[in-house]
């Protein structure tokens, strides 16, 4: 990863330009001092939206970085979104889909044509769609057997879905860290 010479930062204008949330947008300015004193030309960093408003409100601001920033906020994208896909790539069952990684990886580094990137999108869907499809025989198949066992089932559905939540908020601050690896410094 590259230091950058200047973190990817927003402004209030070019947030508001791209419809940004009003309740985060609210917080951020008043993290800021206020939109109006702090200025809705003046720049702010992604980081500080990360750290005021969180990683979907940071993730969501790479759509309106700074004009002068385009080339660094689509590296950074590509590059974060490779890392979160290698963190599942054990799950993914479809060739098509772990292909996307490298090519995300390649495309950080500018070696990636549009071409390429469009071609792995459509298999990319098609391969979830194909995954979708299969999930979707095996729950009807199982339908009537999960029927059956529905108190153990119920139990195990609660049990799994405590697991799914401290799994999740795991991987979201794993992404948080990441994301901000990006946007500070070189790891």
């Amino acid at each position: 990863m590259t230091t950058l010479t200047q973190q990817l930062s927003t402004t209030f204008a070019l947030a508001h330009r791209a419809k940004a949330c009003s309740s985060s947008y609210k917080r951020m300015g008043k993290a800021l001092g206020g939109i109006t004193n702090f200025g809705g030309d003046t720049p702010f960093t992604l980081e500080q939206v990360l750290d005021v408003c969180g990683l979907s409100d940071a993730l969501w601001c790479l759509r309106c970085t700074l004009p002068d920033q385009e080339a660094e906020t689509h590296r950074v994208l590509c590059l974060f979104l490779a890392d979160c896909l290698e963190r599942i790539e054990d799950h993914m069952a479809d060739a098509r889909s772990r292909a996307v990684i490298p090519l995300l990886r390649r495309r950080a580094a500018g070696q990636a044509t549009d071409e390429e990137m469009a071609d792995a999108s459509h298999a990319a869907y098609a391969a979830a769609y194909a995954a979708a499809e299969d999930a979707a025989d095996e729950d009807a198949a199982d339908a009537a057997a999960a029927y059956a066992a529905a108190e153990d089932a119920a139990d195990a559905a609660a049990a799994a879905y405590a697991a799914a939540e401290d799994a999740a908020d795991d991987e979201r601050k794993w992404q948080a860290k990441r994301l901000r690896q990006y946007l500070t410094k070189e790891d």
